[in-house]
């Protein structure tokens, strides 16, 4: 028997979070929901990191700047495409 609707959008999320994190070399030990419970990529991209992931240097230290976020620069690449597609395809499949 084929998958359900519901399996089907989770199988897509996957599908979407496990090259980015590959990708992006993440430490999903810092992440503190399991992936199998984020309902889409976007979800996953603000996801909750747990309370001890990544403390502050020095808090107390008014001379360091402190990033509420982790960023790079990046620029689309082919890599951005393929994942536009395969997204494309995931919705037309969950359909």
């Amino acid at each position: 028997m084929g998958m359900g609707f519901t399996q089907q959008l989770l199988y897509c999320v996957i599908v979407q979070i496990e090259p980015f994190i590959h990708t992006h070399n993440l430490d999903t030990n810092e992440i503190l929901l399991p992936l199998n419970q984020f309902k889409s990529f976007n979800q996953f991209f603000y996801r909750e990191l747990k309370p001890s992931a990544r403390p502050i240097d020095a808090p107390n230290d008014p001379t360091v700047a402190v990033s509420v976020a982790v960023g790079v620069l990046l620029a689309l690449t082919v890599d951005v495409f393929k994942q536009l597609i395969i997204h494309a395809i995931c919705r037309r499949t969950a359909d």
